[in-house]
């Protein structure tokens, strides 16, 4: 319920620990994903190698869907490293961006 709703029907506001670890685990792609959409993008401009751009695209989609995963299931520290493995590549992406077009 809503805290709106709440007030109207004179009950109290409920949460239930998986739909806001779910809810949490698509806010976290609704961070990441766009960010990736633009980097991909633009590192495309810099004409990098076809092999090098497929993998690392497959390897950070890989990394996303297994991150969310193991976050909404697992409960697991080891979407920390998926998240990192995804940030390596973003950061890579972004500083090929920046150092080509500076």
């Amino acid at each position: 319920m809503n805290p709106e709703d709440v007030a109207l029907l004179g009950e109290k506001v409920r949460s239930h620990e998986k739909i806001e670890r779910y809810r949490r685990a698509h806010l976290n792609d609704l961070e990441n994903i766009p960010f990736f959409v633009i980097i991909s993008f633009l590192y495309l401009l810099t004409n990098p190698s076809v092999n090098a751009t497929i993998m690392m695209f497959r390897i950070y989609t890989i990394t996303r869907i297994a991150h969310t995963i193991t976050y909404c299931f697992l409960e697991s520290a080891s979407r920390i490293l998926l998240y990192q493995l995804g940030a390596a590549i973003l950061f890579y992406m972004t500083y090929s961006v920046v150092k080509h077009f500076i």
